[in-house]
């Protein structure tokens, strides 16, 4: 059973501006997700609570919410910016 994908507006944005090629592959990651939300790795310090996604170099940050059966993407981006605030 698949869960929801919900994007806060600064996921929305990230993902406006990746490259047009790279789009599908983020596409069929967040599918992925909505199927297995726990396929992710769980971050830690500051990021506790929220999993990360690879994609190729490009990582996609969410939680998940098993109760509501929903995962909030928060961040879409290459690994070297990804985890700065």
């Amino acid at each position: 059973m698949s869960s929801r994908v919900e994007f806060v507006p600064s996921a929305t944005k990230d993902f406006s501006q990746l490259e047009g090629s790279f789009k599908p592959r983020i596409i069929k990651a967040f599918d992925a997700i909505s199927l297995d939300p726990a396929l992710g790795k769980p971050l830690q310090g500051p990021y506790h609570g929220l999993r990360s996604c690879r994609v190729g170099e490009y990582r996609i940050v969410y939680k998940m919410d098993a109760k509501q059966r929903t995962v909030l993407i928060y961040r879409i981006g290459h690994r070297r910016d990804i985890y700065r605030a």
